[in-house]
């Protein structure tokens, strides 16, 4: 049986023993980051900043988790779709003006842990909220 870590390089390196691969990876810089980057997925989720916490993802799932998107894009596309509906309140009177103008939301790149949880870009982990 052979152990395989990937390296801060990107490259893989395979080893015989977990004992073998101790001896050479206390030396390697970043190895928990590069085992971090190895059991997450890079993703993409929409946020905005409250004034009680901060940045937070906006937009959740039935269970709570925060809803991420594959590309920036695809990101990008549901704030236009939300700045459209909130558009169409205004103009059927359901919404003021400024309110139906204001873009609060903005995107973030996000790494996506296997629990469904996401950590933004300066370390804030954020998991399934209770209703």
């Amino acid at each position: 049986m052979s152990i395989v870590f990937r390296l801060p390089c990107g490259q893989r390196a395979r080893f015989g023993a977990a004992s073998e691969a101790g001896k050479c990876l206390r030396h390697t810089p970043d190895l928990a980051r590069c085992i971090r980057r190895v059991m997450t997925e890079p993703a993409f989720c929409i946020f905005i900043t409250t004034v009680c916490e901060g940045s937070v993802p906006s937009v959740r799932d039935g269970d709570g988790k925060p809803c991420v998107f594959k590309t920036e894009i695809e990101a990008q596309r549901e704030i236009a779709d939300f700045v459209m509906t909130r558009l169409q309140e205004f103009i059927d009177g359901h919404r003021d003006f400024e309110d139906a103008m204001t873009v609060e939301e903005y995107v973030v790149p996000v790494d996506v842990h296997p629990d469904g949880s996401i950590v933004d870009v300066d370390g804030n982990r954020f998991g399934a909220e209770s209703n």
